[in-house]
């Protein structure tokens, strides 16, 4: 009798996308991914999570690209996503998705997997001060 080879776990990374290069979200889904592997000490398939969407204005085109991740999302044993998200809507509701459903979710920092994240949002934190009036 041959031995079934072990379907490996599959993993669903969430990143903000939009105004983000390539290569930051790609560099961020390698992190995320290897800090799953390192913290549940299990080797997942990644489900590739990237789509170029060539930086979505229309927020009609947004959705749809929501609903393909979460079609994606439906493949996932495992979900790892940002704690920073409170400004990214696509994020908010793939993390909402996966916990209702089920869907066991790991919590990573953007300092750690995304600094250009951080930046800009200490950035936009920068010029709202900027903007403030004080009398």
């Amino acid at each position: 009798m041959s031995k079934e080879k072990e379907k490996k776990l599959k993993l669903f990374v969430s990143v903000p996308m939009n105004g983000r290069t390539e290569e930051a979200i790609k560099n961020s889904i390698t992190k995320m991914h290897k800090m799953a592997e390192l913290i549940l000490s299990e080797e997942f398939e990644l489900i590739d999570s990237y789509m170029d969407d060539g930086n979505i204005g229309d927020v009609k085109q947004s959705i749809w690209y929501l609903g393909e991740a979460i079609k994606k999302l439906s493949e996932a044993d495992y979900m790892i996503g940002l704690a920073e998200i409170e400004n990214n809507s696509g994020c908010i509701i793939e993390r909402e998705v996966a916990l209702r459903y089920g869907i066991p979710y790991i919590r990573a920092f953007a300092e750690q997997v995304a600094p250009d994240i951080i930046m800009a949002i200490q950035a936009a934190q920068q010029n709202q001060q900027q903007n403030d009036i004080s009398f």
